[in-house]
């Protein structure tokens, strides 16, 4: 698999903050609120700005509502519970061409308050 296969996929506020601290010096993003939280650091780190400066057509940016669809799904269907941050990459895949998709699914620490506001019709 070459380097262009593969894509990073960030949800909304997360990937404008990034996008911003990739402008800027010294690198630190500011992220918004998000239900992918996890994705909200307050520095980019060193291996993260490598990857984004050479290769930044790579980034996918999902919605929130995305993610949250995304997670509502992998609950009902899957039996998954995962974080906001654990859906972003599956929710991206939508936007990936190719036959062959890979998401790795990650992190199971949510709230249930917002576990339930993301199962709320």
């Amino acid at each position: 698999m070459s380097s262009h296969d593969l894509r990073h996929s960030l949800s909304r506020a997360p990937a404008r903050a990034m996008q911003r601290a990739l402008r800027s010096r010294p690198l630190f993003a500011r992220p918004g609120t998000s239900i992918a939280d996890g994705l909200r650091v307050p520095r980019v780190g060193r291996m993260t700005q490598k990857i984004y400066r050479r290769e930044p057509e790579t980034i996918v940016e999902v919605s929130e509502w995305d993610v949250r669809s995304t997670m509502a799904s992998l609950v009902v269907e899957q039996g998954l519970i995962l974080e906001g941050a654990g859906a972003v990459a599956v929710a991206a895949l939508k936007q990936v061409s190719g036959r062959s998709k890979v998401a790795l699914v990650t992190g199971g620490n949510i709230d249930s308050a917002v576990m339930r506001s993301v199962l709320a019709p």
